[in-house]
Parts: C-alpha cells; structure tokens; sequence
C-alpha cells in the first residue's frame, strides 16, 4: 500500500492525505455531536420521569397511610397518558407491591428501558416507594434522524473542503510542477536559458528564485565548459601536430643513426678488411724472415718492422673493438675450444718479444683446470693478448707471467661433474707497476697514468677499457694490484661452461707447438683461394717450410672449377674475393658434395680479413670447417693444418715412397 502510494503524483498525495483528514475530522464531530445530543435528550426524558415519580409519590402518601388502594389506583391512573410509560407501582417499605399498572408498551422487549423510582414519606420517615419504566423509543428514533442530518452535513461539508483543498493544494503545487517541469526540460534538453516567474513570496517563490539562479549557475559553467572544450580541442590539436611532427623527426633522425650506424659498420668491416689484409702480408713476411738465418743488423730491423706491425694491428683491433662495444654491435661466440691451446697461441705471439727484451714469459695452467671449455676464444685470447703486451711493454727486467687456474676444479672422485668453470687469469710482470691514485682510472677509456707513459711507451689507452668491457660481456670482470717500482698483477675472472672432455690427442692435434713446423706437412695438397697476391705469397711461403704442396685460385668460381678436376686434402678459402666469395664457394661446395683426396668430408678452412664473431659463425654456416682471422701467425696456420691435415714428416715421405 505504501509502495503505491509513494508511486503516485505530489499534487494527488497532498488531495488524499488533506481528503482523509477532513473525513476523519468531520466523522469525529459529527459522532461527538450525536453523542452529545443523545446524552442530552436521555437526561432530559430521565429528569421528566424523576419529576413525575416525585409528584406521584406525594399524592399517594395518604392513601398508602390509610390502605386506600382505590385512591392509589385512581391516582396511577392519571399518568397513564404519560409518554413512553410502561409500568408503574407503588411498593411499601415491606416490600409488597401496594397497586400496580402497565400498559402496551409494557411487552416491548426492546433494549433501552430507563427506571426511577421516588420515595413515599410521611413526616420524613419512608413508608413505601414509587417505581416507574418507561421506553426511549423515540430515542432511536432521534439518533436515526441526528446519522442522516449529520451525515448530509458532512457530505456537504467533505465536498465543499475537497474543492477548496483541491484549490489551495492547485496553488500550492502548481509552482512546484513548473519548478519540476522546467528541471525535467533542462535535464533533457540541456536548455539552462529557461526562467520561472515567481508568483508567490513564500518558501515557493524562494525555492523559484534558487532554481532560476542555478539554471544561471549551470548556463555560465556550461558555457564555460564548451569555451574550455574548444580550446582544450585546438590545444590537443596543436599538441598532437606537434608530437606528430616530433614522431617523424624522431623516426627520421632514428632512420638516420641506423643508417649512419649500418655505414659505421659497414665501413669498419671495410676498412678492417682492407687494413689486415695488407697487414697480414707486412707481419706475415716479417715474421718468415725472422725464421731465416739473417745478419744481426737485418734480423734487428725485421723485428722492427714487425714489431711496428703487430702495435699496429693491435691500435686497429682496439679502435674497431671500443667502437662496436660504444655502439652495442659486440657479438659472442659460444663455440668449444682447448684452454691450454689459447694459452699456448698467447704464448706463441709473444716469447720472440718477451726473449728479445730480456724477459722470463711463463704460462702456467693449474693441473686440475677444466681443459675443454665452451665460449668465445677469440675474445678470450684478445684479453690475454692485451694484458701480456702491457706487461711486456711496460717491463724492462724481470719476468712476465701467465698463471690460469680454476676456482671450481673437477676433483678426482668428486661426486657428479661441474657445468661450469670459474676461470681465473693473472698476468703478473716486474715492471714500472702503477701508483695506487691512478688505478681507478686505468681502466677509463683513452686514459694512461700520466703523459709521459704516451711518449715513452705509445698506446691508444683504450686495451684495459676493452679488456674490462669484454670480461663484463662475458660474465666477468678484470681487477688490478700494483705497487709503483715492483710490479703489477691483473686478474681476469670468467666463468665458462664446460664441454666434453677430448682425448690427450686430440687434445696434442689441436695445440699449437712452438717450433718444430718445419716440412712437417709433407704430401698434404693444399689449394689456396686468395685474390691478394701478396696475401698468397706469404701462404705459400708458410706452406712451402711446412712441406706441403699447394695451387691458387684467385676466385671462388675458379676454386670450384679447380676441385671438380682435380683433388685436395684442405681448402684454405678467403671471404671476400671479386666473381665469387668464398662463402658462397664453400655453400656451392657442400651442395656439391666435394670430397677429399682420401675420399672423406673436404676440409675448408676461412681465411679472412674479416675479425668479428659474426664471421666466424658465418663461415661454419655455410660449410667451413674452422676459421683464422688475419694477420695470423705462422704457428697458428701450422696448428690449424696440424689439426685437420693428415700430416707426414719428410722422412715418412719418403720412406712409404
């Protein structure tokens, strides 16, 4: 009932409540009223009949004294015509009903009946006693008149208060009709211009004025709105051409530094290549004359030139390294190689320098170091070749030594195997050590101790910030101790994962030997695909001492048309060569499927300016073998053609022929 209630219009709620409180209102009057009258005409018959009884009383006196019932009935008898009477008597004190009368209306059983009674005296003593009843039939008459007269009058009344209320509640309501019309149009039609007249000057009209100064309100903060729109609009505009703008500039100028990046990269593989190849012949030729029986003044100035050489190539490797490290371009190899055959190679390069100087070099590997290690030897090789140079460079007297250990050796009945090799290199020298406030910074790029150590001893000071940065590639780091005037210690920590161990000859097969080169490839045929002529003279001056024979190729496409004639046991092949590269040589040689002379896999061999792990990778995707990076060595050829040639000494030529 409250729900449906709550459902209907204001203007209807405020008529139904207002009706039914005229209706309770007029029913409780005009019940008081009839209750009232009712009571007063009761009263008023009851005092009528008390008043007769009185009289009665005071005329029967005598004759109930002398017993005279003819005088009582005679005297009873005159009230007969009394109205509404149906009984009477006269009782004496004793009880004893002295005369009686009733009359028609004495068998009516109908409710209502009023009774009283007077009492008879004789000088002031009570001697009997009159009792009346009479019916109040014309009381129910007189309350059916007083329902229907009250009930018109309140008929009357409801409907003369319900048109009023139905006015007032008209006038009372209708402003709040407009004021709820006027918030639903707003609301809908999003029109604020609208006002109301104020009629009133009550609680209405002030609710009229505040809605119309919140119309006002909401027009100004909408016109607001839209102003603010607009430009908000233009400035989203102006930012989003201006960040478009900046997008296209960001993406041109990020074009542009790959570009510039990829000609960087271009032009230093470029200029490596065009650098080494030259260089290869300059260190290769040195280094076979220093291998000739020569007069001390010619063999010293050889060593000149190949010293020279090599501090060359060692600036070209540091400023081509330092700027692919800058430009995030420096690439890992993560292939298998023998530690001690690393060492042995650092070894190799430098103990004609050392022994030149005056110096004691010495490697020393640990006995329970993990030989057979996964990573990037190159890389390896060209942090161990960098801090053996300074050693050798900056000691005049003493020694210079190569410790490698390993931090988690495999011990003998230990239970399971190590994945891993905690690699520690130190190079240790006697030389002019460093002061302790310089050896933060020594590690700095293009930094030195102090000028003069440029002008005594040269350098780019850039080998210890490519030493460091390598390590940190490869999951390590690179500490320094010194002491000025005693000497300096560098350590080297890598961890490396470890392969499956090779066997001892294996092991001998893939070690470099110092020494002992000579004629030791007798019978290995060789074919040489070079388009350097320089390049190829100093090759085949190499593979002449080592007893093998060879034949050159200047292209890729004639080393294909030279091994579908004939047979060859290694092909050492260069990359970059005009027709044909070697790359492409090699792909089109495993397509082939060209064989060796003793009909097993044909053995090629890159020999390439180029010096970046990428190429390495390059050359075994396509087919190579094995991979040496110019300048090289005449040991490091011979310990390539030692581990993939079926070498013959001269003597075992000769004597199987």
């Amino acid at each position: 009932m409250l729900a449906r209630l709550a459902k209907l219009p204001f203007r209807l709620k405020i008529f139904l409540t207002v009706a039914s409180v005229i209706v309770l209102a007029l029913t409780a009057t005009a019940s008081a009223m009839l209750i009232r009258e009712n009571a007063s005409y009761r009263n008023a018959k009851y005092k009528e009949l008390q008043a007769v009884a009185d009289v009665l009383a005071a005329n029967t006196a005598a004759a109930v004294v002398f017993e005279d019932v003819q005088a009582a009935e005679q005297t009873l008898a005159g009230i007969r015509s009394v109205a509404d009477l149906a009984h009477g008597e006269i009782r004496l004190a004793n009880g004893r009903t002295f005369v009686r009368f009733e009359t028609a209306l004495a068998s009516d059983k109908k409710d209502g009946r009023m009774h009283v009674s007077a009492p008879i005296r004789v000088d002031g003593r009570p001697i009997g006693a009159v009792i009346l009843e009479a019916v109040d039939d014309d009381l129910d008459k007189m309350r059916l008149e007083g329902v229907v007269i009250g009930g018109f009058i309140s008929l009357v009344a409801l409907i003369l208060s319900l048109v009023l209320s139905s006015v007032s509640i008209r006038i009372v309501t209708k402003p709040l009709n407009d004021v709820a019309t006027a918030m639903v149009h707003a609301g809908r039609e999003k029109d604020y211009t609208a006002r109301l007249a104020r009629t009133t000057n009550d609680e209405i009209g002030l609710l009229v004025d505040s809605f119309n100064s919140m119309l006002a309100e909401v027009k100004d903060r909408d016109e607001e709105l839209r102003l603010h729109k607009i430009n908000l609009e233009h400035t989203v505009e102006q930012r989003t051409k201006e960040l478009r703008e900046a997008v296209d500039a960001l993406v041109l100028a990020k074009d542009k530094a790959e570009a510039a990046s990829i000609a960087k990269s271009q032009f230093l593989a470029s200029m490596s290549h065009e650098i080494r190849t030259p260089m290869n012949g300059v260190m290769g030729m040195a280094e076979l004359l220093l291998r000739m029986p020569l007069e001390p003044d010619v063999k010293r100035q050889v060593g000149t030139i190949h010293e020279c050489a090599v501090t060359l190539i060692t600036i070209i490797n540091e400023i081509m390294d330092f700027s692919k490290i800058e430009a995030g371009q420096l690439e890992l190899e993560r292939i298998a190689f023998s530690l001690r055959a690393t060492c042995d190679y650092v070894y190799s390069l430098f103990h004609e320098t050392a022994k030149g100087k005056g110096l004691d070099l010495t490697v020393e590997v640990a006995a329970d170091a993990y030989d057979d290690l996964i990573g990037d030897p190159t890389r390896l090789r060209q942090i161990m070749i960098n801090l053996t140079q300074n050693a050798i460079k900056f000691t005049n007297e003493g020694a210079v030594t190569i410790r490698v250990w390993d931090e988690a050796p495999e011990k003998d009945g230990a239970r399971g195997r190590r994945h891993t090799s905690e690699l520690r290199i130190a190079i240790c020298d006697t030389g002019i050590g460093i002061p302790q406030a310089k050896l933060s910074e020594i590690f700095s790029a293009f930094t030195q101790v102090d000028q003069s150590t440029t002008r005594k001893f040269g350098g780019t000071g850039l080998g210890l910030t490519i030493v460091r940065r390598l390590a940190q590639a490869m999951g390590g780091d690179v500490s320094v101790e010194s002491e000025e005037g005693v000497g300096s210690t560098f350590t080297v920590a890598i961890p490396f994962a470890r392969g499956v161990k090779r066997q001892a000859s294996e092991e001998r097969a893939s070690a470099p030997t110092i020494g002992g080169i000579r004629r030791e490839f007798v019978g290995t045929k060789v074919l040489v695909v070079e388009d350097n002529a320089i390049n190829y003279s100093y090759v085949s001056a190499c593979l002449t001492e080592f007893g093998c024979t060879f034949e050159w190729a200047k292209n890729g496409q004639i080393a294909l048309d030279m091994l579908e004639a004939d047979e060859f046991d290694i092909v050492l092949m260069d990359g970059s060569m005009p027709v044909m590269d070697g790359y492409e040589a090699s792909r089109a040689l495993r397509e082939r499927g060209d064989l060796g002379r003793d009909g097993e896999r044909l053995v090629i061999v890159a020999l390439t300016a180029h010096a970046t792990g990428a190429d390495a990778l390059k050359s075994i995707e396509v087919g190579m073998d094995d991979y040496i990076s110019k300048p090289f060595t005449v040991e490091l050829l011979a310990g390539v053609l030692r581990k993939w040639a079926k070498a013959k000494s001269e003597d075992q030529a000769r004597a199987a022929s």
